[in-house]
């Protein structure tokens, strides 16, 4: 029986435990190394900001609200992290293959955009930045495949610790790339290391709660500092003054409550729960019959429209209706010179640079097939995410997968990550599915299921870490 101060009741590929280095096969058991470390460290801060391009372009890395920055070197820099992400993974082939033979629809959906060139009105664009989707979810993949889940979490907060310390100085020290300029719509806001406020405030608001949760499960020094770290990320939502962001957090932060109570009690939690959703509707219900719409966005600075996203919305949908099943071909409708495009333009004053919207970008770019995908794979996810939290009810850090896999759901609701190309974001909701997908709680009598007998494994060099010091 595993042990009760591990994450225990569950396995993963090759009859290992979560709390081990995650199925890997005989030739891949050495212990990762501060150079390993790094390189994730690095990477993930590249995917998780605009950081490569602020040291390659320096102020001129700014590049609009999409944060599409085309600089010739900066590719060759993506290029190198795949290859080495790719580089990586292939040398424990068995796990990769075995984490991506479990996870077929994520994949199905990144090749679905990748193929889209076919039908694309700009090709080489799509081909281009679909191979970019692959080679960034390498990331997802070589995390599940090689790190103890424990360690995996407090890479991540350590990366979003890194991305709020390095916000604040770039906002406060070069202002020309932290905080927004006299020619956007948002003169003076901070944005930190991304290309919008609305994407400083969504990382803050992620990383907040991945703080908290790494926090909670240290002790000592590294607890403190991973508080006050929470603390900044809270303080760069508030700056960012993203609706969205606030949003993200504050339903997050409701959710992990009821989450952690539901892992100490179902009936208890179901019953919070329901007088949650209970009072959500009859809000809703009090607003939408009153005439009190205007008031209750009032609340949040916005207006009826979403701050003119619902009659963009309208438009996007005629533009979906001419493409409807496949889509008009991944990252390639947002072009000025498009007649399309141009049609929006004239109707809202502006250029729009994406849809504002996760599933309808993701409708523009694959068709209704994508968003059927994606809809699938998210809601196996999320229901896989409250078994694992559940399951593993010892450990609070249980519960990244639930909160996170909620909030890029949400997020999705006003913004458009889904299958963005080099995002954290995305990346990890890939690492949610991967990871939960490989995880199976533990059989009757200790036995579990995997791609790599006992047998196969029984000479492994595995490095085991305990994934909690103690049940919490």
């Amino acid at each position: 029986m595993a042990n009760a101060q591990t994450i225990a009741h569950g396995s993963l590929p090759g009859g290992m435990r979560a709390d081990t280095a995650a199925a890997q096969p005989a030739a891949a058991g050495a212990p990762v190394g501060p150079l390993e470390y790094a390189f994730l460290y690095i990477s993930g801060l590249f995917f998780g900001s605009k950081l490569g391009a602020v040291l390659l372009m320096g102020p001129s890395a700014d590049a609009g609200i999409s944060g599409s920055v085309e600089s010739p070197l900066l590719q060759l820099v993506w290029l190198g992290i795949y290859a080495a992400l790719g580089g990586l993974a292939a040398l424990r082939w068995r796990t990769s293959l075995f984490l991506m033979a479990r996870s077929p629809l994520i994949f199905l959906l990144i090749a679905l955009a990748i193929l889209s060139f076919q039908w694309s009105i700009e090709p080489s664009t799509t081909l281009r930045r679909g191979i970019a989707v692959l080679g960034s979810s390498a990331y997802a993949v070589y995390l599940v495949g090689r790190l103890p889940y424990r360690d995996i979490i407090t890479l991540l907060a350590a990366i979003f610790g890194g991305f709020a310390v390095l916000s604040v100085v770039v906002a406060i020290a070069l202002p020309q790339v932290g905080v927004m300029q006299a020619d956007t719509a948002w003169p003076g806001y901070w944005q930190g290391l991304k290309y919008h406020k609305n994407g400083l405030g969504r990382m803050a608001a992620v990383g907040a709660v991945t703080l908290f949760l790494a926090a909670y499960a240290e002790t000592g020094a590294r607890r403190l500092t991973f508080f006050l770290l929470m603390a900044l990320s809270v303080a760069l939502v508030l700056v960012s003054r993203s609706t969205t962001a606030l949003l993200v957090l504050a339903s997050t932060s409701a959710l992990g409550l009821f989450a952690a109570i539901y892992q100490r009690s179902i009936a208890v939690s179901l019953i919070t729960i329901a007088a949650g959703v209970f009072s959500v509707i009859t809000l809703s219900i009090a607003i939408l019959t009153s005439g009190g719409l205007n008031a209750f966005f009032q609340i949040f600075g916005k207006d009826a429209t979403l701050t003119g996203r619902l009659p963009m919305w309208d438009l996007v949908y005629e533009a979906i209706q001419k493409n409807y099943w496949l889509g008009w071909g991944y990252s390639s409708f947002w072009r000025e010179d498009q007649a399309h495009v141009r049609r929006i333009a004239e109707v809202l004053h502006y250029t729009p640079e994406y849809s504002h919207n996760g599933l309808m970008e993701l409708w523009l770019d694959v068709g209704l097939i994508g968003v059927i995908l994606f809809v699938v794979v998210w809601l196996i996810t999320l229901a896989k995410s409250v078994v694992f939290a559940r399951d593993c009810r010892n450990t609070i850090l249980s519960l990244f997968p639930l909160l996170y896999v909620y909030s890029f759901g949400i997020s999705n609701l006003t913004e458009a990550t889904i299958l963005a190309r080099n995002s954290l974001e995305f990346i990890l909701f890939v690492f949610c599915a991967l990871f939960l997908n490989a995880y199976r709680p533990a059989q009757r009598g200790g036995a579990s299921s995997g791609l790599f007998s006992a047998a196969r494994n029984a000479g492994a060099l595995h490095r085991r870490a305990q994934f909690a010091r103690a049940p919490r």
